[in-house]
């Protein structure tokens, strides 16, 4: 995850520095599933829908919190589990941003 972890830091630093302005612009990185704990036979991960990670920083939120934690081994959540559509109601409520749901294809058939 170098790549990543250099993408997001060059960012976040663009934005807190020259410019000032991470705390107006929100980020959120997520996927829609985590990397199995071990590693397969053919030394890499498989898609693991039992956890996974988001980030979300800037935006004025407050930085620093962990929510959520998964067992000693990561394989398990340990405690309550948070499920897709529950990690947004607490950056979307601070941002003002209200979501709203569709279903179907778009006008472009997207």
């Amino acid at each position: 995850m170098p790549q990543l972890d250099q993408g997001i830091g060059a960012l976040t630093a663009d934005l807190w520095a020259p410019r000032g302005m991470l705390d107006d612009v929100g980020l959120v990185w997520m996927g829609e599933f985590g990397r199995t704990p071990r590693i397969n036979p053919n030394v890499g991960r498989d898609h693991w829908a039992a956890s996974w990670s988001v980030m979300v920083g800037g935006g004025g939120l407050k930085g620093g919190q962990a929510v959520g934690k998964t067992d000693r081994d990561g394989v398990r959540v340990d405690g309550k589990a948070y499920l897709p559509g529950e990690s947004g109601p607490p950056f979307h409520t601070h941002w003002e941003f209200r979501p709203r749901p569709s279903i179907g294809r778009s006008a472009d058939a997207r």
